[in-house]
């Protein structure tokens, strides 16, 4: 304590701020060990390479590749190894789906690579995946382009627009009929007799893979020739000088009206007619009269009157006038059916469909696509393809509606199995992150991709569980969920174990171990062996009820045996009290 009366002196001037200082820092510390404390480790990627994928040689394959990062991350790299060498022959920092092009039939274990980087841990974390490609060599490719009608006695040439995707040469042999016609790519043929024919081509490439392609020629007495548009063009050509010629002398009028329009009244003088000479008039023709308009003559409504009969025949009824349609002015069929009217209601009853499964949460984009083509053709009556359009739109919802459907089933699947892995701490992260990608896709629509990453995190989560007992039962094939007494899946049709039997292989696994307790010259020894025999061959002919009879007995037995010694201990427990103290007077000893 400094005496009362003392100024402070220099030294203790820097000891206050060099205590101050110190404090400082440390509260720095304190704050930024807290800061990292409470910032979350941040998740590795899941690199997802999609579905195993089968195309052919010489054909752009499609791969989709993704990463599932933390959501406060993203992935910095994306990497391809097509054929699996090791080498990576495509990278972007953008996206992870590319094409590629392979020229050699085989299978290649493609691997997509993911990097991110995670700032929280300032380090780089990559994971990998991998799809099996098997590449067929591609058939050829192609059809027949020629026109479908021939007329007789005229050369007719047969072309095709066939292609190797591989790259090799293409044989033709062209058939008319069953017999052989040529074996160019392309040539011309005279038919010299009406009638339909069946043209056939059949193309093979270099590795004798065959395609073969046909129609049916009609050959007819005259061919309407194709109209030529160039003289279409020279009368639209025509059109539009006449309309510019007359722009421009329009344009030009207008600029003379302005012109005398600016003159003043004193610039103006009258004007004089100018003298025409007596020859002048003797020479001058008279005007001719104007031309008179020409009547037009409207054909009265021919109505078919009935043809006389001659001596001897009968009379033919007149044609029936056609009634056009009380609605929509659409004539009418024989039996009095306005086909308009009919293909406007199913219009009508398929769009209604669409909105109801649209607003229950159905992703509909194809059927609505198809429903607007069947709309368009309606306008210009192509009845044939508004039925064509509606028989598709009716097949992709009832497609999309299965779809839909097994989506959220396995959904709601992948939750409860999410659910109890999550009570056992088991590390789920790559079934979620599935899962994740499985809603993303059925939100956008697209099912097929919505459903296998959900099968992909279904059959993860049971990969998982599979040590413990969940009381649940899948399918060995399809690993959809079944009952406890289903001995066949309801989702492949396929023959399956059933609940009953796999609960009897652990049953019977449990009484094999303890039975090895029991020592062999027990009297119960030999009955339970029998039993538990007995048990196997029920197993396996699975036979549930037989199995779980011998089940029960043999667990009576187990027990009872488990609770009575056999003789080498009934003996031990039969020695007197004389021969324990002599024994135990020998291990005081030892």
């Amino acid at each position: 304590m400094e005496p009362a009366g003392m100024a402070p002196g220099p030294l203790d001037g820097m000891r206050t701020a060099r205590s101050t200082s110190v404090t400082t820092f440390t509260i720095a510390l304190l704050a930024l060990a807290v800061a990292l404390s409470a910032s979350p480790m941040a998740a590795d990627p899941v690199a997802e390479a999609g579905p195993d994928i089968q195309d052919y040689t010489g054909r752009p394959v499609v791969f989709e590749g993704f990463g599932t990062p933390d959501s406060t991350l993203r992935i910095i790299l994306y990497e391809w190894d097509f054929d699996g060498d090791g080498t990576y022959d495509w990278n972007s920092t953008q996206t992870g789906m590319c094409t590629h092009r392979f020229s050699e039939p085989g299978s290649f274990n493609a691997t997509i690579r993911v990097t991110q980087y995670n700032a929280n841990e300032s380090r780089v974390v990559t994971d990998t995946d991998v799809t099996e490609v098997t590449i067929i060599s591609g058939s050829p490719v192609g059809r027949i382009t020629s026109s479908t009608i021939a007329q007789v006695d005229r050369s007719h040439r047969l072309t095709t627009d066939f292609y190797d995707p591989d790259g090799g040469i293409l044989k033709y042999e062209w058939a008319l009929d069953g017999e052989f016609l040529s074996d160019d790519a392309s040539f011309k043929h005279t038919f010299k007799d009406l009638g339909k024919y069946q043209v056939s081509v059949t193309v093979t490439d270099d590795e004798n893979e065959q395609v073969e392609d046909g129609f049916t020629l009609e050959v007819v007495e005259e061919v309407d020739e194709p109209r030529d548009l160039s003289d279409y063009y020279v009368i639209l050509g025509v059109v539009l000088s006449i309309f510019i010629v007359a722009v421009l002398a329009y344009v030009a009028i207008l600029r003379g009206h302005k012109d005398r329009e600016l003159k003043t009244y004193d610039d103006l003088e009258p004007e004089v007619p100018p003298i025409v000479p007596e020859a002048s008039l003797t020479d001058a023709q008279a005007e001719p009269s104007p031309r008179k308009k020409p009547r037009i003559v409207r054909p009265e409504r021919v109505v078919a009157q009935p043809k006389k009969a001659k001596e001897g025949e009968e009379s033919v009824p007149a044609a029936p006038a056609k009634v056009p349609c009380s609605e929509c002015g659409t004539t009418v069929d024989d039996d009095g059916h306005c086909a308009f009217c009919k293909a406007n209601e199913e219009i009508d009853a398929v769009e209604k469909s669409i909105r109801e499964l649209q607003e229950d949460g159905y992703i509909l984009a194809k059927a609505d696509e198809e429903l607007e083509t069947a709309k368009t053709e309606l306008h210009v009556k192509n009845f044939e393809e508004v039925d064509r359009a509606l028989r598709s739109a009716r097949e992709l919802m009832d497609v999309a509606i299965r779809e839909h459907e097994r989506c959220l089933s396995l959904m709601a699947l992948v939750d409860e199995l999410l659910g109890e892995a999550e009570e056992r701490d088991l590390d789920v992260t790559k079934a979620a992150n599935l899962q994740k990608l499985s809603r993303s896709f059925m939100k956008s629509g697209k099912y097929p991709k919505a459903i296998y990453y959900a099968e992909r995190s279904r059959d993860f989560l049971l990969d998982t569980l599979e040590p413990f007992d969940l009381d649940r039962y899948f399918c060995e094939h399809c690993r959809a969920e079944v009952g406890e007494d289903d001995d066949q899946c309801p989702t492949c049709d396929k023959e399956i174990e059933s609940g009953l039997i796999k609960r009897a292989k652990l049953e019977l696994l449990e009484l094999k171990r303890r039975f090895e307790g029991i020592p062999k010259d027990h009297a119960d020894h030999t009955p339970i062996a029998a039993q538990l025999e007995k048990v196997d061959e029920h197993v396996t002919s699975r036979s549930a009820s037989a199995a779980h009879e011998h089940i029960e007995m043999a667990k009576a037995m187990m027990e009872e045996a488990e609770g009575t010694p056999g003789e080498d201990e009934a003996g031990k427990d039969e020695a007197g009290p004389e021969e324990d103290q002599g024994r135990d007077t020998e291990e005081d000893v030892s």
